[in-house]
């Protein structure tokens, strides 16, 4: 009832007689009880309630957890069952969730047209939460992060109704555990290429999640990139990628020219552990032809990047990672995610280019402002119109000859526009570097 009618004070014996009818039925079991509960909350009618109590499926965790899925609405079941491509215990993050499921084709925008896919995905991904088939991580003393788990019971739940089409191979792994047919696959194994080339059909392949461990050499990485060179030309349905490599030496990574022939790629993220303190990742010129990319990820945040110069054709991406930069950023008026922008001299890096950026949010950080010469330059990168941005750094930091009335005229045309209700944050940092 602490979950059913929470801060409610009902004077009608009826609805506690209900629920503790419905309480004998879940037989203790804790997750049972928190998602059932939540259920009811949403649907207060009496006759719910009592069809609830009747029904006999709660008599079993599982069951009770099976009819609390089946309360979902259908756009967010798939959704669900999506989770159970990752191993028990992984730790989720919200917008890396949103993302995937936008580029599977399962979030649906509503009658509102303005409503951006994210939005629609975070509904979803608040009703999982609101329901506990998703849950906030604790730390050790208590405290939430930002990462998000399933319940074990509730990662067995969503295996059940993914069936076979989505698969974990571990280091356990046996050939005859892969399901025909298979679409969405995590491996955590090193044998990526036996796995690949022998047992999946990589022509149906929509997720493809390599997580490689204890590499200790950069033999083993041209290994993959000889792997996925072949590998590529093969998965033409691909529409999520994710490598997470674990390296203890500094190296680089270089991804197949063979990228182009994943025509539906909309997902795209690399990652390394921690190992070194730097480690570059080479995008051939072929990447510039993924015209459905929505999504390139680059961890972690100081990775170096070896890039295309014609990124700019990309025009359904909408969201990269901070050390990804490139010139005539202002074409993608898709973007809604760019954390890092830098001002330069050279033509494509002007400040106007964030000019018809309008879908961004989040934050936005803004370098190299000393190269800015007046308010009205500052004007043009229209800040007022960018409504989704929350944060926004701005870096006064450059090598020029001029009084800080400049400075300030320059910060008053950055000026973030302003919300009627919500808060908002702006970080100034300003340095200032004398020329003699």
């Amino acid at each position: 009832m602490h979950h059913a009618l929470p801060g409610t004070i009902i004077d009608d014996g009826e609805y506690e007689r209900i629920g503790r009818k419905i309480a004998n039925k879940l037989h203790r079991s804790p997750i049972a009880a928190v998602t059932v509960g939540r259920q009811l909350q949403r649907n207060r009618r009496k006759s719910f309630w009592e069809a609830t109590a009747n029904n006999d499926v709660l008599n079993e965790t599982m069951g009770a957890l099976w009819w609390s899925y089946q309360q979902l609405a259908v756009d967010i079941r798939p959704c669900f069952a999506y989770c159970s491509t990752f191993p028990r215990g992984y730790k989720l993050k919200r917008d890396q969730l949103v993302r995937i499921w936008i580029a599977q084709g399962f979030v649906k925008t509503g009658s509102d047209a303005a409503e951006e896919l994210e939005d629609v995905g975070e509904r979803y991904f608040d009703e999982l939460l609101t329901f506990s088939f998703l849950q906030v991580q604790r730390t050790i003393f208590g405290t939430e992060t930002k990462a998000f788990t399933i319940h074990d019971l509730l990662h067995e739940l969503a295996e059940r109704v993914a069936g076979c089409d989505f698969h974990r191979i571990g280091l356990d792994w046996s050939p005859k555990d892969i399901p025909q047919g298979v679409r969405h696959v995590f491996i955590a194994t090193n044998n990526v290429a036996e796995i690949a080339e022998n047992y999946l059909d990589l022509g149906n392949l929509c997720t493809l999640i390599i997580k490689e461990e204890h590499l200790t050499d950069t033999d083993r990485n041209h290994d993959l990139e000889k792997v996925f060179e072949s590998l590529f030309m093969r998965m033409t349905k691909l529409r999520v990628l994710i490598v997470e490599l674990n390296h203890k030496t500094k190296g680089s990574f270089s991804v197949p020219a063979s990228i182009d022939q994943m025509k539906h790629l909309r997902y795209f993220r690399f990652k390394y552990k921690r190992g070194s303190t730097w480690y570059r990742l080479i995008l051939p010129s072929t990447m510039s032809k993924l015209y459905h990319i929505q999504t390139i990820e680059v961890l972690p945040r100081y990775c170096e990047v070896t890039r295309p110069e014609d990124m700019s054709n990309l025009i359904h991406l909408r969201h990269v990672s901070r050390s990804l930069i490139f010139p005539n950023v202002g074409r993608l008026t898709s973007l809604q995610t760019l954390p890092r922008f830098r001002v330069c001299k050279e033509r494509g890096y002007e400040l106007k280019q964030l000019k018809h950026l309008n879908k961004l949010r989040g934050t936005l950080m803004i370098e190299d402002l000393g190269i800015v010469r007046s308010k009205e330059d500052a004007i043009e990168a229209h800040l007022t119109q960018k409504k989704g941005v929350t944060k926004l750094d701005l870096s006064f930091f450059g090598y020029w000859r001029r009084d800080q009335d400049i400075v300030a005229e320059v910060f008053e045309g950055l000026l973030p526009p302003r919300r009627s209700s919500g808060a908002r944050y702006l970080v100034l940092r300003m340095s200032i570097i004398k020329v003699s």
